[in-house]
């Protein structure tokens, strides 16, 4: 799989994943109703581990106490963890995924994905953050001005201490640090962007994705690519499949289709 720089999403995106792939889902899991019960359950618990890791997305560069933070969020180790401590109930303290404080929607992102006739792939994913960006107009280079400097005040939750945990801290996913880190210059802000090219070892390429709107952004990109790699999605359905997401309170939100089309299949079945 091709990612892109430390800080963007595909660490804290990659958990989700590596995770899930632990668990062998399939078309052929899921066709019964326990089965789909199973798979979403192990999703919506990946997804509040993975998004109490996002507060690693800081750039190492200006902090580096986050050194080590992409090695371990791409690890095995921490993945292994996170599905050892999932188990059938859903109601856990915030405190067990380590989530933190809130971060607000991102709605000022763009995504493309192209595959050429001769193998060639872009996948690029572009931002001004929020609508209208800075509210500031080039009139040079008709381009509207980010705010990305608003990511850079929401890295870190506000607290007492100012020490992070290890992604893996003994038998626990580690937490956030209490403190809050002030921008640095020249720091790059984090960012959920995950343009990704996946490719298998023997069959080559396999898969051109990406996403936008802010922070629905890895649980959309991650639920399309087990739609079109683990259940059998053609690539339109799969992009086109209802998701679910978990905000930083922890709480599942979903499209208003979702639960009518599960609902649905329930009672087909």
């Amino acid at each position: 799989m091709a990612l892109t720089m430390a800080h963007s999403g595909h660490e804290a995106f990659w958990v989700i994943p590596g995770t899930q792939c632990g668990f062998n889902f399939s078309a052929e899991s899921v066709t019964r109703p326990e089965g789909r019960v199973n798979m979403y359950h192990r999703l919506v618990e990946t997804l509040k581990f993975a998004r109490g890791q996002r507060w690693r997305l800081g750039d190492p560069r200006s902090h580096p106490k986050l050194q080590n933070a992409s090695q371990d969020l791409l690890g095995e180790t921490l993945a292994q963890l996170i599905r050892q401590q999932i188990d059938g109930r859903g109601d856990h303290q915030l405190s067990h995924y380590s989530l933190a404080e809130a971060w607000g929607h991102g709605t000022g992102t763009s995504t493309v994905s192209v595959l050429g006739e001769d193998g060639s792939t872009v996948a690029a994913t572009s931002t001004i953050n929020t609508p209208f960006g800075a509210m500031v107009y080039s009139p040079w280079t008709g381009i509207i001005l980010n705010n990305e400097l608003l990511d850079l005040c929401e890295q870190c939750p506000r607290g007492s201490g100012n020490t992070p945990s290890p992604a893996v801290n003994g038998d626990r996913v580690g937490g956030a640090p209490g403190g809050y880190w002030p921008p640095v210059p020249g720091e790059r802000s984090p960012s959920s962007m995950v343009p990704s090219i996946l490719i298998n070892k023997a069959q080559g390429l396999k898969l051109v994705i990406g996403g936008a709107d802010g922070e629905l952004i890895v649980s959309a990109v991650a639920q399309a690519i087990m739609n079109k790699l683990w259940l059998g999605f053609d690539l339109r359905a799969a992009i086109a499949a209802p998701i679910l997401h978990v905000n930083s309170k922890g709480r599942v939100e979903y499209e208003p289709s979702f639960s009518q089309v599960r609902l649905r299949s329930e009672l087909d079945a």
